[in-house]
């Protein structure tokens, strides 16, 4: 009798199976892998599409507000986040977690482009690096992209069961970007940017590699 009962479940069970796949409705781990590889695919893209945005915007602020100057500062003078870590930290930390740290370091970007942005509008000058897109409208793309991708890596880490840091306290630079340190600062808050969305590339191509069927 049990094992009659048994057989009827097993195949009350296919039924269902068969049922859900006829419906549209695939398995819910099936559906998990498929939409994680291509939310990591479509991170991945947008890494690399803000990490060359961001190289070409720290290389016009440069020409714009450093021109002539040695801008190889080691010696950070602001409190921001450290972009490196050893590989063997790497490896050793879940996926989830590398998106929270992640997540940490990109969040305080944001406000080192809104003083960026009142920089540039308290300027006459209209530098556009290449004569076809405004400075201003660079950040502004910038602005746009960082905060998509902060989006999708929010989402990520909730699929992960890890929840996001509380938000950074950041040294603003002075509201006109006139004293030399406050640029100085500036510009290694976009280099620290850049160096960030570099570790992002590295991040999404491992989880996309990860979560391929």
């Amino acid at each position: 009798m049990n094992k009659l009962l048994q057989g009827v479940l097993m195949v009350l069970l296919t039924l269902c199976v068969v049922i859900r796949e006829l419906h549209g409705a695939p398995m819910e781990v099936k559906y998990e892998r498929v939409s994680n590889w291509d939310e990591f695919s479509n991170s991945l893209k947008l890494s690399k599409k803000l990490l060359n945005e961001s190289r070409n915007l720290k290389i016009i602020y440069v020409e714009s507000w450093l021109k002539g100057a040695h801008v190889n500062f080691s010696r950070s003078l602001g409190n921001l986040p450290l972009a490196s870590i050893k590989i063997n930290d790497w490896l050793r930390l879940k996926a989830g977690e590398r998106l929270r740290l992640l997540h940490e370091g990109l969040q305080v970007f944001p406000v080192y482009l809104k003083k960026l942005e009142e920089w540039k509008e308290k300027e006459d000058s209209h530098l556009s690096g290449d004569g076809s897109i405004p400075f201003a409208r660079r950040i502004s793309i910038v602005q746009l992209d960082l905060r998509d991708l902060l989006h999708h890596i929010k989402i990520q880490m909730s699929v992960f069961k890890v929840s996001p840091s509380e938000s950074l306290t950041v040294m603003e630079p002075s509201s006109d970007g006139s004293d030399w340190h406050s640029r100085i600062v500036m510009f290694q808050a976009l280099r620290s940017m850049e160096q960030f969305l570099f570790r992002a590339v590295r991040e999404y191509t491992a989880l996309r590699h990860t979560t391929r069927d």
